[in-house]
């Protein structure tokens, strides 16, 4: 479910550039888990913060043109 922020916030892009968020609800990140996620209509494509899987507990790969995210409670 999406929610409307109370304040709007500004993104900071790499480019210089920025966006504003108005919203917010979870998205399913890996199977059985979801992540907080601020929503934006000026992006075609969904991003998603490293740095937020990380203060999560998950770790994430990227390499050969492939990412992995795993965590503390995935089943190996």
């Amino acid at each position: 479910m999406i929610q409307k922020l109370s304040l709007p916030i500004v993104l900071e892009l790499g480019d210089n550039n920025s966006v504003t968020a108005m919203y917010y609800g979870f998205v399913n990140v890996i199977q059985g888990y979801q992540v907080e996620a601020l929503h934006t209509s000026s992006f075609q494509f969904s991003l998603l913060s490293i740095n937020q899987l990380d203060l999560g507990g998950h770790t994430t790969v990227f390499q050969n043109g492939k990412y992995s995210i795993t965590s503390k409670w995935s089943i190996t």
